[in-house]
């Protein structure tokens, strides 16, 4: 009895099926790390542009906060952290942990003459007073740190997907 060259088909089917698979799996994977190579590199580029450093912002007690003449009326939420100032413009971005090479992110927020800060955590309130004066705030594990400096001038130049500015009076 004859089987049509039914046989032969499949065993031509099945090694073309295995070369397929030998040839596209290095492929996808070879696609993939490249993929993640650029994007760990576009992480730590970004991480470097974010890493400001000053002196510390002076800090409010909650007190001196209330006793001010005015309190921040700009008020927004990015990342779950709660921002609020009192003039100026702002440019935040949720830079990856540890230099752009970890897991996870964190915001990072620039001001650039807020006078009065407020960051709102999970943990509470942190208030800062920052004059006329440019502004870093970087919230790590819903802790705030604030220095005195910062490159944002109040000009949108997009940087990422994740960036997001706003203005303010």
């Amino acid at each position: 009895m004859s089987d049509y060259g039914v046989r032969g088909k499949r065993r031509r089917g099945m090694l073309f099926g295995l070369i397929a698979i030998a040839v596209g799996a290095p492929l996808l994977i070879g696609m993939a790390a490249v993929s993640w190579l650029l994007q760990r590199q576009h992480a730590i580029e970004e991480a470097k542009a974010w890493d400001i450093t000053g002196p510390p912002c002076p800090t409010l007690t909650l007190a001196q906060y209330q006793a001010g003449p005015q309190h921040p009326f700009e008020s927004f939420t990015y990342e779950g952290i709660g921002f609020s100032r009192l003039y100026g413009h702002v440019s935040c971005n949720a830079v990856v942990n540890n230099g752009g090479t970890g897991l996870g992110t964190f915001p990072e927020c620039q001001f650039t003459s807020a006078d009065t800060i407020k960051i709102t955590t999970p943990h509470g309130d942190v208030y800062y007073s920052t004059g006329s004066h440019p502004a870093t705030v970087a919230v790590h594990q819903n802790q705030p740190s604030c220095v005195m400096n910062g490159h944002f001038t109040g000009q949108f130049v997009p940087t990422s997907d994740t960036a997001v500015s706003t203005s303010g009076g």
